[in-house]
């Protein structure tokens, strides 16, 4: 199992979500992290050095880095889906 780091972006917004929304968002990190390669609704950002991917829970992205070396699992943010090309603002 990978150990997960959170950014201080990510809690931020994180912190705003009603209760039901952290949960469900909470539950797909934990068991992304028990197994990062065998998830759907996963994609490569195009544009960050290294192993970035983001996740997609309903309408919401969790953008996360992959340390394969170190086993982290770093998530840098948190956002919902509005435009196709929402998640490549970093």
């Amino acid at each position: 199992m990978y150990k997960i780091v959170f950014t201080s972006r990510f809690e931020r917004t994180f912190k705003k979500l009603d209760k039901k929304t952290q949960r469900l968002l909470l539950e797909a990190i934990e068991q992304l992290a028990q197994d990062p390669f065998n998830q759907p609704h996963i994609r490569k950002i195009i544009g960050i050095k290294q192993n970035g991917f983001r996740l997609r829970v309903g309408r919401w992205r969790i953008l996360y880095i992959l340390l394969t070396k170190e086993e982290v699992l770093e998530v840098i943010d948190l956002f919902m889906r509005k435009e196709q090309g929402d998640y490549r603002r970093m």
